[in-house]
């Protein structure tokens, strides 16, 4: 549990880990140079509990956190789960995560659905969690009820935080941990991405994990550096080293990250304009038929590479 400054919350957010129906966990709270009660909080705390543990660092941001945390896990660990010192679980949720692991050896990571809480923990405007597919034209989205979740909905932002992510410690140590270059947004992306390409990524439509916003958190970002996050990570992508088979994948996967980018939201935008009479320029409604046209041919070859993948056909 990476902490820096998050002393108000703090002891709930243990609390309600404190209170779970599941009792085999360890707890490690990094405290990350806070300069408020946080590491007071968290030491009266694991005098209360012998199984939390606390520990400092210098101010690095909470991939460093992570990674730092990391080391001093229980060695006969084989689950771990990167939670939030700001957030509450619900009672039943870790118990939830594991009984799902545990059905197959397959599975690196169970998720769950989540709701928003603000600071004085009253629920917001519930949050949605889509995941998509490829289809003939476009993405199509996935039901909620379906369990598993490919490389290309996590490549496309998938709200899969990292704080309500169970994480097989097999799957975890076969990448190189938290990216700290890529700072505090999209890393659970980078990750989550690594680990699909050869486990199984489990969601659960549960809503077992309350997120708090509030305006000073890391995570509440405006659009400028969500986009200049999204190129750090597809830059990453498209310069790292990849095996014949994921290379399939992943090229799929930035295909269709520019295409949702580049020419659906144009499509959408100005299908909205046209349907409230905004468009009257014959030209306008030219370029409607042609980016729908390239949308369409664009995927289709898309869907084409997706679907004679062996890996996808498994995990659709």
């Amino acid at each position: 549990m990476p902490c820096y400054n998050a002393g108000i919350f703090l002891k709930q957010s243990v609390n309600s880990i404190i209170n779970q129906s599941f009792i085999h966990w360890e707890l490690i709270i990094v405290d990350d140079g806070s300069e408020d009660s946080s590491l007071i909080i968290a030491n009266a705390l694991s005098t209360m509990d012998r199984r939390i543990k606390v520990v400092e660092k210098n101010n690095g941001g909470v991939s460093s956190a992570r990674n730092f945390g990391y080391k001093f896990i229980n060695q006969s660990s084989k689950y771990i789960i990167f939670t939030d010192a700001d957030d509450i679980l619900e009672l039943n949720m870790l118990s939830e995560l594991y009984n799902t692991m545990i059905q197959d050896n397959l599975i690196g990571c169970v998720y769950c659905n989540f709701l928003s809480i603000d600071i004085e923990n009253k629920l917001l405007m519930k949050t949605e969690m889509p995941r998509y597919l490829p289809g003939i034209i476009g993405l199509k989205k996935i039901d909620l009820d379906v369990k598993k979740t490919h490389f290309i909905s996590i490549f496309l932002w998938t709200q899969m935080f990292e704080a309500l992510t169970l994480i097989r410690k097999e799957a975890y140590e076969q990448t190189e941990g938290w990216d700290e270059k890529l700072g505090n947004i999209g890393e659970g992306v980078d990750l989550f991405c690594k680990i699909s390409l050869n486990w199984k990524v489990i969601f659960i439509n549960k809503e077992l994990y309350n997120y708090r916003r509030y305006n000073n958190q890391v995570t509440n970002v405006n659009n400028e550096i969500f986009l200049n996050q999204s190129k750090k990570i597809i830059y990453k992508w498209e310069n790292q080293n990849s095996d014949s088979k994921n290379k399939k994948i992943i090229e799929a996967g930035m295909f269709a990250y520019k295409f949702n980018n580049k020419y659906e939201r144009k499509i959408k935008s100005l299908m909205h304009n046209l349907k409230y009479h905004k468009i009257k320029s014959i030209v306008e409604i030219f370029k409607i038929c042609c980016l729908m046209l390239i949308n369409i041919f664009g995927y289709f070859y898309y869907y084409r590479v997706y679907n004679n993948l062996k890996d996808y056909k498994k995990n659709v």
